[in-house]
């Protein structure tokens, strides 16, 4: 089930929106400051959004929606983690474009609420920061997926609007004999989304329903919402918050910027890293290990394949040359991209090294085989460097520019993450290595 809000639904007693011109900001507003402390980014407006009541500071809010202070601050989490916004009228689907990030995410529990920061492209988002600079306010819509809501009456578990329960949503907002207020309670919430919106839905609803008085509003389903955004996608149902997203993110984030000091200095000074294309054999030999324990005596040895041999991990000869070339032209600057939009890839735990199980003498002898001639360990590389080892495949093909040399490239990032991430837990990443990998991007 999905579940909108809005940060008009609540009432704050405050504003909910502020632009944070400066820190003093963020203590007026009687804000987690501690928790919420972000580095300005370039061409990026800050807002700080107040997004969600819990019920024990607001109540329901204006929808008959309630969410519990537990699983507010259990969860305020996933609206960083998630990184699936910031998009306009919940246009949120793979090729819609993104207006920002949220930067920080925290439960206030003196005020019983949610914050964000939210960072606004200054290039996209023009028409959103003046309107909050001239009417001091914006309107903010929140999306969350869980598995049911509660009727706060009999208790019944709908997990669709095709399951309802006779009070709702006929009798929500009324009040028992017994003072007990009827309604939605939302059990874990997992918010994913969160998008400006000229107006909130309900008074969108409000205004093509017919009600009897203009005083009063319609409450809203999940169907009444995605009637509305209709360029809304629903995630797939086994959407999934990694618990390593933030560390990948903070190691995505010192990846970008060795990127751009890469760009900087250009190509003559910084040759890449390059390493030979595995043979067949060697490949085979590799493939023949389960994949986790041999991405894990991959990374103890500082192994982060190429490209060409990422791809032909996967796929063997069933991939074409100028898929593997189009891949490669996907590379340049994808670091700082996926910064913006890194959602799916910090997100992604395809790549992950087993931590749990040691590897066999034969696994760490099939490995060793290739460390001299593929490891981005300093000593390794640098040695390869000297030897002036040039081995990169032959340029003959035209790349395949694709959505797939996209993907293909963007699920190479997500490899190479889950690598020095493992590397990080282990404590064995370095600056030198990272370099590295990074180095290794450029053709």
């Amino acid at each position: 089930m999905i579940k909108f809000s809005a940060n008009s639904d609540f009432d704050f007693g405050i504003e909910s929106v502020s632009a944070i011109s400066d820190p003093n900001i963020l203590i007026k507003r009687a804000s987690v400051k501690s928790l919420l402390k972000v580095a300005k980014t370039k061409n990026q407006t800050d807002l700080h959004i107040i997004a969600v009541g819990a019920y024990e500071g607001t109540g329901f809010n204006r929808n008959g929606d309630m969410f519990r202070s537990n699983w507010c601050e259990k969860n305020a989490h996933y609206f960083k983690d998630s990184d699936r916004c910031v998009h306009r009228h919940h246009k949120n689907k793979p090729t819609d474009p993104k207006y920002g990030n949220v930067k920080a995410a925290a439960y206030n529990p003196q005020m019983k609420r949610i914050e964000l920061v939210v960072g606004l492209d200054n290039d996209k988002c023009g028409d959103i920061i003046q309107e909050q600079e001239k009417v001091g306010h914006t309107n903010w819509s929140m999306a969350s997926k869980q598995a049911y809501d509660v009727c706060t009456l009999c208790n019944h578990k709908a997990a669709s609007d095709n399951d309802r329960c006779e009070h709702i949503p006929s009798q929500i907002g009324e009040i028992t004999k017994e003072g007990q207020m009827i309604g939605m309670e939302n059990p874990n919430p997992r918010w994913f989304e969160i998008s400006y919106v000229r107006r909130p839905a309900d008074r969108i609803g409000l205004s093509l329903s017919k009600v009897a008085s203009a005083s009063s509003l319609k409450p809203m389903l999940t169907s009444d919402f995605l009637q509305i955004y209709t360029g809304f996608q629903e995630p797939s149902d086994d959407l999934f918050i990694s618990k390593k997203a933030a560390d990948k993110r903070h190691i995505l984030g010192k990846c970008a910027e060795i990127e751009k000091h890469v760009a900087a200095v250009g190509n003559k000074l910084l040759p890449a890293v390059k390493t030979d294309k595995l043979s067949d054999s060697s490949m085979d030999e590799c493939r023949k290990m389960e994949p986790a324990r041999f991405l894990k005596g991959a990374a103890d040895n500082g192994i982060i394949f190429s490209p060409e041999n990422f791809a032909n991990y996967l796929f063997g000869s069933r991939i074409k040359e100028a898929a593997v070339l189009g891949m490669k032209r996907q590379l340049k600057g994808i670091f700082q991209e996926l910064q913006k939009e890194g959602g799916d890839v910090v997100n992604n735990e395809k790549f992950e090294p087993t931590s749990l199980s040691h590897l066999s003498q034969s696994e760490k002898a099939t490995i060793k085989k290739i460390a001299m001639s593929h490891s981005l360990l300093p000593a390794f590389a640098n040695a390869r460097l000297v030897a002036n080892l040039d081995n990169d495949i032959a340029k003959t093909a035209e790349a395949e520019v694709n959505s797939f040399s996209k993907e293909l490239a963007k699920q190479y990032i997500a490899y190479k993450l889950a690598a020095l991430n493992y590397l990080d837990e282990q404590n064995k990443l370095t600056d030198e290595l990272i370099f590295n990998c990074v180095l290794q991007n450029k053709e």
